[in-house]
């Protein structure tokens, strides 16, 4: 349990199965095999950054909008996407409760936010 008394992953293993979500993302070398390396990296990144035990979804997403990408970090820029994919596959119905399809729309957006940042080290 967070801060706010919101049960968090702390771990990249305590998410769900999203292999069915994220088959059609083909991206770089991100694949279903490292997908959940990337995003325990990313975690424990995270955790670190923000001196925190446990990243919710929307800590996890904002960070990841709003991180600009350096020469140098396209490893951190995929821990951070992957995270990020992991985090919102874990609350697809959440979303989906909200409104019809706005896990899509957000699995199209953090997508395309990533390949806008990869353009950017490019």
């Amino acid at each position: 349990m967070n801060e706010t008394g919101r049960i968090t992953p702390s771990s990249i293993a305590e998410l769900e199965y999203i292999s069915d979500t994220i088959d059609d993302i083909t991206i770089d070398d991100i694949t279903i095999e490292n997908i959940f390396m990337y995003a325990e990296e990313g975690l424990e990144y995270l955790k670190e950054e923000l001196s925190k035990s446990s990243i919710t979804g929307s800590e996890s997403l904002t960070y990841f909008y709003n991180y600009v990408p350096s020469s140098n970090s396209n490893i951190l820029l995929k821990q951070l996407f992957c995270l990020s994919l992991c985090m919102l596959c874990n609350k697809k119905d959440v979303l989906n409760n909200l409104s019809e399809d706005v896990y899509n729309k957000m699995l199209t957006y953090t997508t395309n936010k990533y390949i806008e940042k990869k353009r950017l080290i490019n």
